[in-house]
């Protein structure tokens, strides 16, 4: 399931309910981060970071593609939601990955734990991103990097947050100097 624009800020607040993965990408490893960690207090919010989340890197299943749906389909111990974090740095072992996200997507029920894929630019033409974006209990979101107007739509939210007042002006000349 592909997610773009202003649908994506609705998905990582709530996702649908048959949601058991998802695949966060875009050139910004920030944005990427931020928002894997905001979809994660969503898909798990009773998550145990000691003992239920497992996190996996692309050279982690290189020697051995199977690990990801091993962890998948482990039953948690201590109960409640599982989660599994895949960071990929390179797309080495893509094809595997992208066959387990299809078997996944088939069939989410052999699946224990919920998915969170953290992966830096990726073209249309990676297996990764074309099997999360056909599933339909996979999402794939581009983490393009913000806008001005995003930006600033954020800033003002977080500077509200925090309970700090700034004029328009200031703002304005503010914004420029935050870029990069």
């Amino acid at each position: 399931m592909k997610v773009t624009g202003a649908r994506q800020n609705q998905f990582l607040s709530q996702p649908p309910h048959n949601i058991v993965g998802a695949l966060l990408f875009g050139p910004d490893r920030g944005l990427v981060k931020a928002r894997a960690a905001a979809l994660i207090t969503t898909l798990a919010p009773d998550i145990d970071p000691a003992f239920g989340a497992t996190v996996l890197t692309a050279d982690d299943l290189i020697t051995d593609p199977a690990r990801l749906m091993d962890v998948m389909s482990a039953m948690s111990l201590l109960g409640g939601t599982r989660l599994v974090r895949l960071r990929l740095d390179h797309e080495r072992s893509g094809a595997a990955i992208s066959k387990i996200l299809k078997e996944i997507d088939a069939d989410p029920s052999r699946v224990e734990a919920k998915l969170v894929i953290e992966a830096g630019d990726l073209s249309t033409r990676s297996t990764i991103r074309k099997a999360a974006e056909a599933g339909k209990n996979i999402a794939a979101l581009g983490c393009d990097p913000m806008g001005a107007r995003d930006r600033r739509q954020q800033i003002q939210s977080k500077l509200q947050e925090l309970g700090i007042g700034i004029s328009s002006d200031a703002l304005d000349l503010w914004i420029p100097l935050l870029e990069g």
